[in-house]
């Protein structure tokens, strides 16, 4: 009997119908849909930057710190080189109206799990596949129409690792562990075949007949409490007894000496302790590995649930453990919350569901650095304020407070049409530059695709550069916040020094800068009547959970004097 979900995708149609319609929608067109996070506040640059992609079909602002893109699943691979990403997800399924406010708490949990039953991963895992580099194959079952009462059993086939058929009574014999062996990879270990002796057979044949050992010593562990004569006692006394005698128990010790313990399965090493079976040497012709194929890995996955809303009666985690049970059920995948192989992402937004999986195990703005300092501005972050400074072809770009460069890494990689270098007054901030130039050169050298990054680092004063006036095209700078590095005391004498020199620097007219900063009152302030820089733009945005705002300046014509 079968449980049809009562809000599911599938819920007022038939299977086959079901089938066809989601395979029309999703899988004929050959197009696929991603969901890219972005730094929040940065949507509608990441927007631009995704339809200049030549791959790219559509591209929109969904939510907060996400954008969605639609592309053809030839095109997947390529999505790497955009640069405003963090992290990416191949949509499996979009449902609305799959929970109702305030529904009570089994309800919506069983509607997860029929939903789980319900969608098809066979693209998503195709497009996961080809984009990790998976080297497995990964079984997807078919959709269903809800979770069923009775659930499919699998093969032995969908797991690594065969289990081997349990023993049911002490007295089997070692080819019968040796022919349920036979069925996983550990073939090509060696393998025990049973010599039993004719007296230890014919003793334990005794015992079946006279006693039913198989109820008395089962390998479950239970009692046989059927009452017997006292005939019938004294007989299974005097079999266990001669079967323990002292010389069966050494000739059984001596043979397993011989054998590793690695090429016993845990039912023959408890038949052979019991003195039931007497083991023989391994032949030559059991050593030679096996030509039986290996089955398939299964890989393990994970489920992962974000919700937000008011009027639910369910957490995160209470999401995430049923629909992950329904995908083990119904695809057999293994259950594994630390190094999986997949990560199937759950997100609940008031009555939408979201499922995805994974494309990403880390995310993507850390490919510019190895070497990390206090503060390291996210390549994501550095390369929406880029694009918000229009780098134009042979523009000198400069960022006077770089920390560990992770902006003029960024702008070389994006824009390398233009000139960057960038300075700091820390000694060790010098040095990481130092280490992740150093480190990007030799990736370059060893995808042949160039030498050595053309960038400068200077340590210097940034209240007093050592440049010459109107010589910096752009500015593009990360100033201290001052909470990890300096204070916002301090900022307020700071601010203003430093914006009158790099408006010394600057070229006037065309010259511009974007600065980033959390200080946003002190900086209010020193823009208010400036002179030297006139306010174009300004973007909030969210950098680690601090409201931060990024400031598009441009230079006027008055001189510094």
């Amino acid at each position: 009997m079968i449980r049809p979900c009562r809000r599911g995708l599938l819920s007022s149609v038939s299977p086959e119908l079901g089938r066809s319609l989601f395979r029309r929608t999703f899988i004929m067109d050959g197009t696929v849909r991603l969901i890219a996070t972005v730094p929040s506040g940065l949507e509608k640059l990441a927007v631009d930057e995704c339809k200049s992609f030549p791959g790219c079909l559509s591209a929109e602002h969904i939510r907060q710190g996400k954008v969605e893109l639609t592309l053809k699943e030839s095109d997947v691979n390529s999505v790497r080189q955009l640069r405003s990403i963090d992290n990416l997800f191949v949509v499996v399924s979009k449902e609305n109206n799959v929970f109702k406010d305030n529904e009570e708490k089994d309800t919506c949990l069983r509607t997860a799990e029929d939903l789980a039953w319900q969608l098809d991963f066979t693209q998503a895992c195709r497009v996961w596949k080809s984009f990790t580099g998976y080297a497995h194959h990964v079984r997807v079952a078919e959709q269903f129409p809800g979770k069923p009462a009775v659930l499919p059993l699998p093969t032995a086939a969908q797991f690594a690792v065969p289990k081997a058929s349990s023993k049911s009574t002490i007295s089997a014999t070692v080819s019968e562990v040796t022919s349920a062996e036979s069925t996983s990879p550990l073939d090509e270990r060696q393998r025990v075949e049973s010599a039993s002796e004719p007296a230890t057979a014919d003793v334990e044949k005794t015992c079946v007949e006279k006693t039913n050992v198989e109820k008395t010593c089962g390998a479950a562990g239970h009692v046989d409490h059927t009452e017997h004569s006292p005939a019938e006692d004294q007989d299974v006394r005097a079999c266990l007894t001669e079967n323990n005698s002292p010389q069966l128990r050494t000739s059984t010790d001596e043979q397993l000496s011989n054998i590793s313990d690695s090429s016993l399965s845990e039912a023959a090493k408890s038949l052979s302790l019991e003195g039931e079976v007497k083991l023989s040497p391994v032949s030559e012709d059991d050593t030679k590995p096996s030509t039986t194929e290996a089955a398939p890995l299964v890989p393990g996955f994970r489920a992962t649930c974000n919700r937000a809303g008011m009027n639910h009666t369910f957490t995160s985690m209470d999401i995430a453990r049923v629909f992950g049970a329904g995908v083990n059920d119904r695809h057999h995948w293994r259950v594994q919350l630390t190094e999986f192989d997949i990560e199937v992402v759950i997100n609940v937004i008031d009555n939408y569901v979201e499922v995805s999986l994974a494309l990403t195990c880390e995310s993507l703005h850390k490919r510019n650095i190895s070497h990390f300092g206090p503060t390291v501005l996210r390549s994501t972050i550095c390369n929406g304020m880029l694009r918000m400074a229009a780098i134009q072809p042979g523009d000198i770009v400069c960022d006077p407070m770089c920390g560990v460069g992770s902006i003029c890494f960024e702008g070389y990689h994006a824009w390398s049409h233009a000139a960057y270098f960038c300075g700091d007054n820390n000694e060790r901030a010098l040095e990481n530059v130092v280490g992740n130039v150093r480190d990007l050169s030799s990736g370059r050298a060893e995808e042949n695709s160039g030498g050595a990054l053309p960038i400068d680092g200077y340590q210097w004063d940034v209240c007093d550069l050592p440049l010459r006036s109107n010589c910096v095209d752009v500015f593009v700078t990360d100033l201290p916040f001052g909470k990890r590095v300096g204070t916002k005391t301090n900022n307020k004498t700071l601010y203003p020094r430093l914006f009158r020199e790099l408006a010394r620097v600057c070229c006037l007219s065309s010259g511009r800068a974007v600065v980033l900063t959390q200080d946003m009152r002190t900086i209010k302030t020193v823009l208010k009547d400036n002179l030297y820089w006139k306010l174009q733009y300004q973007r909030s945005i969210n950098i680690g959970g601090l409201r931060a705002g990024v400031y598009g300046l441009k230079r006027t014509d008055a001189p510094v004097l």
